[in-house]
């Protein structure tokens, strides 16, 4: 699933996505070339059609960290 990142607070991390996602589902988030795995704590949807994802990231290594903590700058 394509993100777009927002926010990130150790495991958990909002995004924006073009799909719903129910609360629990297992996710692979794709953020550029770095892929994720997580699972749903549920989504809203936004004035432009598109939807806030609340996850939290399972299983992330050091390395993943440190690249996902570099693209959202």
């Amino acid at each position: 699933m394509k993100v777009e990142p927002v926010t990130l607070n150790n495991d958990l991390m909002e995004v924006i996505t073009e799909t719903p996602c129910a609360p629990g589902t297992p996710i692979t988030l794709e953020l550029g070339e770095l892929r994720l795995q997580a699972k749903s704590r549920g989504t809203k949807k936004r004035d432009d059609g598109r939807f806030d994802l609340k996850v939290r990231l399972v299983g992330l290594r050091r390395e993943e960290r440190e690249r996902l903590v570099a693209l959202m700058g």
